[in-house]
């Protein structure tokens, strides 16, 4: 599990370091070492995953899911997380192409694994996925507990909200960020994501549902 930040915006900055998008990771282990090889984000190619969450008894479920994952990919995997496995099976099925797609496929495969082995709510995911200059993200779980996902409105519109906060200056116009749990508490800056919904953040972000789909 962790909490994860995203942002897209024609210049993102800190004192020293700029970049036209970043996404960061705090990881806590769900039953895995903690060793860098399981630290998010994951990566392949120029593709990025983080994941909050778990697949619930991985352990009797890790096998079957292993042998699904495409067998190029095999090599790119270097750690035990559920995290890991989750986003190359993504991979596997299609998420180069439509990774909202792709992480439908992998849900749902998560899910008939989970039901095939008598496991009654096996997925609990906030995820988010970074390629280029666009970034994804969805929230969903099998139960009815789902972790949550928020995006933070747009910068004019905070900007109006609080003309005194003077670090509001300096963030690019186009900015937004996608995280987990809110940064902070002001009022208005940040929007929750409904349950089952996918999120892409361009310049003009939308949602779109978020509905696993089964193999076959």
């Amino acid at each position: 599990m962790g909490t994860f930040a995203i942002a897209d915006g024609r210049v993102a900055c800190a004192d020293e370091i700029y970049s036209p998008m970043f996404l960061a990771h705090v990881w806590a282990g769900t039953g895995t070492p903690v060793q860098k090889t399981n630290c998010h984000p994951f990566r392949y190619q120029k593709w990025l995953f983080v994941h909050n969450g778990y697949i619930d008894s991985f352990d009797l479920l890790r096998r079957d899911l292993l042998m699904a994952v495409r067998p190029d990919l095999f090599a790119n995997m270097k750690g035990s997380t559920d995290s890991e496995v989750m986003f190359h099976l993504a991979l596997t099925l299609g998420l180069e192409e439509d990774p909202i797609v792709g992480l439908e496929r992998m849900a749902g495969f998560v899910e008939s694994a989970g039901a095939a082995a008598g496991i009654a709510e096996p997925l609990q995911m906030t995820v988010g996925l970074a390629y280029g200059e666009t970034l994804f993200a969805a929230r969903y779980a099998s139960g009815p507990v789902v972790n949550t996902l928020y995006m933070s409105e747009s910068v004019d519109a905070i900007r109006m909200l609080y003309p005194e906060h003077e670090r509001l200056r300096r963030i690019p116009a186009h900015a937004r960020a996608g995280l987990s749990e809110p940064l902070s508490e002001l009022p208005g800056v940040w929007r929750e994501i409904p349950p089952s919904t996918a999120l892409v953040i361009t310049d003009t972000p939308h949602q779109r549902p978020f509905r696993p789909q089964p193999p076959g």
